[in-house]
């Protein structure tokens, strides 16, 4: 039988710039330095590849031209991204990181382990196994990340795709995501045993909603770090969330809506299929209402664990919103606070332990 040795890249960083096929054939495929695919050029990974890599090594598509990385594993034969020492720990090496405007990463039926080092220039912040770009296009399927600092960050303006794929037993996120990939990952893929076990929104790409957005149910809670900003300048810019989405808030976390252009949220949920917000770890603060229409609503909600400020739904001078059917439940002050010259209608609500009661009607 024939004996194929080992690809080993020994320079500083390798450049890939001509189209390169990895095979089985050559496994393992030994990475010693991070290496670059750039120059228009298309890495393909064929399935079956045990691709390792050394303390700090990693990948980076794209670094300053464009590349694209192709990985064809299958479910008999996936492609597995590992550590060169076997070990299955975090940070071990770097991750794959696809950066410049026009590049891609397309990815089926693969393992991912050990990555998230943290660079040099930021040496207390590890990276995630997989980070895309502002621009770059994305889609993953039947992928999984385990044991890596962090799991995929999506830095990018553009809808991804992310199908079937699972994240576990990473110390860190399990996903971080501009407003615009968070949109569009379905319910296809589970998180479970990562510190934080959500789809966290706004720490990375913009922390402001400048166009309509759904949140789809799935399965997975979106979570808020900071303040959430909702608004124009158009005229129909509004946050859609779907029956049965959880929104978990950091400590004193807020979601405004519409504070200096006009915005609405649209929470309809249902008795079988509720919207919940609730407190990651410690008390979180409110949802802010301001220029909203009569668009805005929250229909079976759950509130649970807010309202450090003022209430955990605060409709200040200029607001309209309909509220029905939600719980506020263990609120630091009111459940909800209408302030002077707002328009709430409220029906059939119920209220337990708001330390300063129920509503607030603010001099009304």
């Amino acid at each position: 039988m024939p004996m194929f040795l080992p690809i080993v890249f020994q320079d500083q960083t390798a450049v890939i710039a001509a189209d390169t096929v990895w095979k089985r054939e050559s496994n393992p495929i030994v990475i010693s330095k991070t290496t670059i695919v750039e120059g228009g050029a298309t890495l393909t990974i064929e399935p079956g590849v045990v691709v390792q890599f050394a303390k700090g090594a990693g990948l980076e598509i794209g670094k300053h031209t464009s590349g694209k990385l192709i990985v064809n594993g299958t479910p008999e034969a996936p492609v597995r991204f590992v550590a060169d020492s076997g070990a299955a720990e975090p940070g071990i090496w770097s991750g794959i990181e696809v950066r410049l405007e026009g590049s891609s990463l397309t990815m089926k039926n693969a393992m991912i382990s050990g990555a998230g080092m943290p660079s040099k220039i930021a040496p207390d912040s590890p990276r995630s196994a997989i980070m895309i770009g502002p621009r770059v296009s994305c889609s993953l399927e039947a992928v999984t990340i385990t044991q890596c600092a962090n799991g995929v960050e999506f830095d990018t303006e553009m809808p991804v795709s992310m199908k079937n794929c699972k994240l576990t037993n990473c110390p860190g996120f399990a996903i971080s995501s501009s407003q615009e990939a968070a949109a569009s990952i379905d319910e296809s893929n589970s998180v479970s045993g990562n510190g934080i076990d959500a789809i966290m929104v706004g720490d990375v790409g913009d922390t402001q909603f400048t166009k309509p957005m759904i949140w789809s149910n799935t399965k997975i809670p979106y979570f808020i770090r900071g303040d959430l900003l909702v608004e124009g300048p158009g005229s129909e810019i509004s946050l859609t969330l779907a029956p049965g989405v959880t929104v978990l808030l950091d400590e004193e976390a807020t979601i405004t809506v519409g504070w200096d252009h006009h915005a609405d949220l649209i929470a309809n949920g249902t008795a079988e299929k509720p919207i919940v917000f609730k407190a990651m770890k410690a008390k979180w603060d409110g949802v802010i209402l301001g220029k909203t229409s009569a668009k805005t609503v929250f229909a079976h909600c759950r509130f649970f664990d807010g309202g450090v400020s003022e209430g955990m739904v605060v409709a200040y001078e200029g607001a309209r919103a309909a509220i029905r059917n939600c719980r506020f439940e263990n609120s630091e002050t009111f459940g909800i606070s209408i302030q002077k010259g707002a328009q709430v209608s409220m029906e059939n609500n119920t209220f337990a332990n708001c330390k300063s009661g129920e509503v607030d009607r603010g001099g009304q």
